[in-house]
């Protein structure tokens, strides 16, 4: 929960300013959080976990860097984010 909490206070303290480029359209244009299936579906893999609006991701999402203890329950709606330790993302899906 602390890892969580961390990562959405960096996310927003990093997005302050940031706007897509004319033209550009990216996974934040959207007034509603996505589900765990339609973020699987965006192919993440390969983003920096940092590039996510915290508003946009499904309520149930974890974080997991390389080391952290993670539960091992089944959450259907859950989203997952492995990632590297420089935050880029390497495996995603739910559960």
């Amino acid at each position: 929960m602390l890892i969580r909490s961390v990562f959405f206070f960096c996310a927003a303290a990093l997005s302050v300013g940031c706007t897509p480029q004319a033209g550009q359209t990216g996974i934040d244009d959207r007034d509603k959080p996505y589900t765990c299936d339609e973020i699987v579906a965006l192919d993440v893999v390969g983003m920096a976990a940092m590039d996510f609006d915290p508003a946009l991701l499904p309520e149930k999402t974890r974080i997991l860097k390389p080391g952290d203890v993670a539960t091992m329950d089944l959450v259907p709606t859950r989203l997952n984010l492995l990632t590297d330790f420089n935050g880029i993302i390497t495996r995603a899906y739910c559960g």
